[in-house]
């Protein structure tokens, strides 16, 4: 062999002895991130599903107190009853009492406008409906979580 042919052969050896670490760290720092993102995401999943049953489960709690306690008449009583259910229950924001989807009050009082629940209705266990970005019925833009029995 000539010396120019074994240069050229060496100073090739040389570069990929030196790309291919490199290359190899690159790839394996990669796939090492995609792992530990995925775990992350399905952790993340995780807590937001824990999250979700906790405000569905309080949520059940203030109209299962609602209704063993008879509200159905929206009396300034009544209206008062749920306005203290709905501040000592965490993720509760608003209490309405409804008859065939029509609103009649809420936690905020008589209701003047016709309001209906709005959403597509998906069914829990033991009679409980949730609704997906139902809109509160103090401030409808809002994408809420609507929870109702019956």
């Amino acid at each position: 062999m000539r010396r120019n042919s074994v240069l050229a052969i060496a100073f090739s050896l040389a570069i990929c002895a030196g790309v291919l670490p490199l290359l190899a760290a690159y790839y394996i720092s990669r796939e090492r991130a995609f792992v530990l993102e995925r775990r992350h995401l399905a952790d993340y999943a995780e807590w937001t599903l824990q999250r979700a049953d906790l405000n569905i489960s309080r949520a059940r709690t203030a109209l299962e107190a609602v209704m063993s306690e008879h509200r159905e008449t929206c009396s300034a009583a009544d209206i008062t009853r749920l306005q203290e259910i709905t501040t000592a229950t965490l993720s509760v924001e608003e209490i309405a009492i409804t008859n065939g989807g029509r609103v009649i009050c809420n936690s905020w009082g008589p209701v003047r406008d016709e309001e209906h629940v709005s959403g597509e209705p998906i069914s829990l266990s033991d009679g409980y409906m949730l609704r997906l970005n139902g809109g509160g019925l103090s401030d409808p833009s809002q994408g809420m979580l609507v929870v109702s029995h019956g």
